[in-house]
């Protein structure tokens, strides 16, 4: 049975924690073990443990929270840069512990563990719902940074298609 791990930032009820933990429920109807980290507490913990996702909070710090919904700012590019390196070893650890096949991405705020994942040797598939951020050099960084640690990406729409021109691994949803 091949295993899942899904790594999920917010574990409050919301439109993608929600379609995550419909995801998750498939995936498992489907046949695989399937485990998802929130880095945050939340309500849909229990939810997902009721529904009988295995379902953990383990809190890690290194998110790049940038976006269109979401303004570049030097305080976030600090915070991630502090946090990269033991958010890194942690994640790593939970991946070599857990030995998932896949890790699956809830969005592209998941940079460090896309990294930790690859460097297991693990798959990466990346599930991308929001625009890439207005700057371009962050924006390009942040694009990079995605195509380079996934074995696969999953849009929400086509407009989303143009943060990643020429992307083989590249669906659409």
């Amino acid at each position: 049975m091949k295993k899942i791990l899904i790594l999920q930032y917010s574990a409050q009820i919301g439109g993608a924690s929600i379609s995550l933990l419909e995801n998750a429920i498939s995936l498992k109807e489907n046949g695989y073990k399937v485990k998802i980290i929130f880095y945050q507490k939340g309500p849909l913990i229990s939810r997902a443990m009721d529904l009988g996702i295995e379902s953990v909070h383990i809190p890690i710090k290194s998110i790049f929270f940038y976006g269109a919904h979401t303004k570049i700012k030097i305080s976030m590019i600090i915070k991630f840069l502090i946090y990269f390196p033991f958010s890194y070893i942690k994640i790593k650890n939970i991946i070599e512990f857990e030995k998932p096949e896949v890790v699956l991405l809830n969005t592209s705020i998941h940079l460090t563990s896309a990294i930790a994942a690859k460097n297991s040797g693990v798959s990466v598939i990346w599930y991308i719902r929001e625009s890439l951020g207005e700057n371009k050099f962050f924006r390009l960084w942040h694009g990079n940074i995605i195509r380079k640690y996934s074995d696969q990406i999953i849009l929400v729409s086509n407009y989303l298609k143009k943060y990643f021109p020429n992307q083989e691994n590249l669906k659409t949803v």
